[in-house]
Formats: C-alpha cells, structure tokens, sequence
C-alpha cells in the first residue's frame, strides 16, 4: 500500500501540472514547438511531416555488428505515415495539456491499430481506432482494374490446375494467397474508414500501466534498437508528458520484454485485442 500512495500521487500531480498549462504552451523547453512541424493543436503540416524527433531514428548501439544495421529512420518514416493515415495528432512538438500514451501496432499480416490513452482531470480514456484497409492513399478505378487483370489471370490458371488434381496442395496455397492480393488491391481502391472505440479506464488500471513503464525503465530506453527480423511486428509506443516525451520503437519484442507487457497492458484493455 505503501508503494502505491506515492504513485497516485505524481498521477494528480501531473495532471494537476496539465490543467495548468494550456495547449501549446512551453513545458520547460520539453517540446519544440515548430510550427513547420505542426499546428499548436498538433496538425501536421503534410503527409512527409515527422511525429518524432530526428533522434529517436539515431542506433545509440556501440556493438559493431548492430552500428551496421543502420537507423530506424525509414521505420519512424513508416509509423509517421501510418500516424497521418490515422489523423493522428503530432505529439512532439507542442504539450496538449494533460497526460497522452499513444501505442501504434503494427502487425506484419494484419492491419494496423491505433490506442491512444489520455489522462484528464476527470477520467482516462482508451481510445483504439482501426481502419477497414491499409491506410494508404486511395487507389483510382483505373489503378484497381489494372492491377487486378493479371491476379484474376492467375487466380483462374490456379483454379484449372486444382480442377485437374496437379500439384493441389501447393496450388491452393498459391490461390489462397492469389485471391489475398486481390482483395487488398481492391480494397485499395475504396474510401478509408477509421473506426473508434472508447473504454474508460479506471484508477488502478492506470496505475497499473504506469508502474509497467517503470518496471521497464521507459525512459532510459533508447528510441532505436534495430534487428534482423524480416517480418513480425512494430511495436511504437509514445509518452506526452508535461516536463518531458518520449517515443520507443522495437520490432517483435520479447514477450519476456518490460517494453511488450507496457504495449501488451493497454491492447488487451482495448477492442483491437488479438
């Protein structure tokens, strides 16, 4: 019980400190506020805007098999894109008022998934969002027909071949992932749609989500940790704090991971929930 009063405590604290402070004013330098960057409200300025700081795509490895893998500029690219599909707002650049946790899930195979836990005065709410289609822009009906003829060609070729008892079962693997292709070419060319759902947190779930980022030092983790991985998933999870934020991206986390349980707690409390 001991432990847990002083928690509950910097909790107010930092939301008492929010309510203070309006959105877009300064928090201590914390927080560039570049309005090429985006709007006090966070709006982007265009779909090739940054939501991270330039340092967090920087490898700190000093292993000199891991230096030579490279940054994580081209994945923070990717979960910006993603992010503006999302009409999310840029978190790094100018402090909102209160507490926001932003979790971007981002599955190999499956679509992307958006939760975004904000902390008020009043309440903490879980927004998760999902999208019915890869959040890419929206392809023409001349761009879908074009790219479904040779699909449906061979979606038909693969056909006649199961019809006559060849190669079967690695025919209809073939046709499996033929007519995969062309259900995402398209939906390709269908309007976005962003779905959201709320769920309100209570106090101790919250508390529970922040002794996970202390129990896995969130904020001494470097931002960039790249692997060998070639598929899986990207885990990026962002902090909007008054005095401080921060952003750590990793690639298919160990389950074992304090970073995965911190991801892991808010996905299971949200409708996106594998």
């Amino acid at each position: 019980m001991a432990r847990i009063i002083p928690i509950i405590f910097i909790l107010g604290l930092i939301n008492w400190l929010g309510s203070c402070s309006s959105p877009g004013r300064p928090a201590s330098g914390t927080y560039p506020q570049d309005p090429r960057i985006s709007t006090p409200a966070g709006v982007p300025r265009d779909s090739a805007t940054s939501y991270f700081p330039a340092s967090a795509s920087v490898n700190p490895s000093q292993d000199s098999l891991a230096k030579r893998m490279g940054d994580c500029q081209g994945e923070f690219q990717g979960a910006s894109e993603l992010l503006f599909r999302f009409k999310a707002p840029v978190l790094s650049n100018y402090y909102f008022g209160h507490s926001i946790y932003r979790f971007l899930w981002w599955p190999a195979f499956r679509l992307p998934v958006l939760l975004t836990l904000d902390l008020t005065e009043s309440k903490a709410v879980l927004k998760t969002q999902c999208v019915n289609r890869y959040p890419e822009p929206m392809a023409s009906a001349r761009q879908v027909e074009a790219e479904s003829r040779p699909e449906i060609e061979r979606i038909n070729q693969l056909k006649a071949l199961i019809k006559t008892c060849q190669q079967v079962a690695d025919n209809q693997e073939r046709l499996a992932s033929a007519l995969s292709r062309l259900d995402y070419i398209k939906l390709s060319g269908t309007p976005l749609i962003i779905t959201e759902k709320n769920v309100v947190l209570s106090q101790s779930q919250v508390r529970q989500f922040v002794q996970l980022l202390n129990q896995a030092d969130f904020w001494q983790l470097p931002s960039c940790k790249p692997t060998f991985l070639l598929d899986g998933a990207y885990y990026t999870l962002e902090a909007h704090e008054l005095q401080r934020y921060k952003v750590v991206m990793r690639h298919s986390p160990s389950e074992k991971d304090g970073f995965f349980r911190c991801c892991k707690f808010l996905l299971d409390l949200s409708p996106a929930k594998p």
